[in-house]
């Protein structure tokens, strides 16, 4: 009879990194907010850094780390004038831990094991050069990866496999307390938000939120550019669009989806959707 041996599956497989740099951030330097449809790792290494994710905002200091999931609007900026200093890197992977925090401590080891895989960076992969923010100084040219160079491909496998064991332990030591952000500030923000989802299928207007929330439009316009780095009807939009993603994925036609996301016109709504998300509407169910 033939012995089975104990099978081990990989708890994180990275199977596509897109971006890895080190970013020292100016003073009142602050990230305009984006979604995409793969991670983000925030690794502080110094300083203190502000980062919104979605209703949730939190001060991160040195040794403590973020995870964005795809699809969750974030932002990030600096704080506190502390010249912080981070590691942030995008990719793909399939398995990830689920977790219900996003927020984690880095020992000092896993601080030198992430800030040591970005300096072989450059002696395994092509990097290509970005446009840069005017208040990020890059302590690298180049922060896409391309490509493994020539001859590298085993020992790019050691870095992704050092990577996967990287999160491995990180995600393993979710922070205890929480190092989340009250003030009024932040209550304003939150009642922003819930007035715009509550009306999610209306189209009112930054005056008309303002009202809603009893502050006036450049209270309004400044809390929300704070926390998130845009204008309120820009996020309201986006809003709106990610909204239409859900709708479209249970079955609604893009008529349907539209009126339900406060677009009375149907073309707009398809011409927004697809200047946001690269393809029509249409085109949802083969992108889900």
């Amino acid at each position: 009879m033939a012995e089975k041996g104990c099978k081990v599956q990989n708890p994180v497989s990275v199977s596509e990194i897109f971006t890895f740099s080190k970013q020292k951030f100016s003073k009142n330097y602050s990230f305009k907010g984006e979604s995409h449809d793969f991670y983000e790792a925030v690794c502080v290494l110094k300083g203190t850094v502000g980062v919104t994710s979605g209703k949730k905002v939190y001060l991160l200091s040195k040794g403590q780390m973020t995870v964005h999931r795809p699809g969750e609007f974030h932002a990030i900026w600096e704080h506190s004038q502390s010249k912080p200093v981070s590691v942030i890197l995008t990719f793909s992977a399939a398995p990830f831990p689920k977790f219900s925090d996003n927020i984690f401590h880095l020992s000092d080891d896993l601080q030198r094991k992430i800030s040591g895989l970005y300096d072989r960076l450059t002696e395994i992969f092509e990097m290509r050069p970005l446009p840069l923010n005017s208040g990020v100084s890059v302590t690298q040219q180049g922060i896409w990866i391309d490509r493994i160079l020539p001859g590298k491909e085993y020992k790019a496998s050691i870095f992704i496999k050092e990577l996967e064991l990287f999160f491995a332990k990180a995600l393993d030591v979710p922070l205890k307390n929480k190092p989340g952000l009250k003030s009024r500030s932040y209550d304003n923000y939150i009642r922003i938000l819930d007035c715009m989802e509550n009306h999610i299928s209306e189209n009112l207007t930054v005056a008309d939120i303002a009202n809603e929330c009893k502050m006036s439009i450049p209270a309004l316009e400044k809390t929300v550019h704070r926390y998130l780095g845009c204008g309120a009807a820009a996020y309201y939009d986006i809003l709106k669009l990610e909204k239409a993603v859900k709708l479209l994925a249970s079955g609604c036609s893009v008529k349907e989806c539209a009126l339900m996301c406060g677009y009375s016109n149907q073309n707009y709504f398809s011409a927004c959707f697809k200047k946001k998300y690269g393809y029509p509407p249409s085109k949802a169910s083969e992108n889900a």
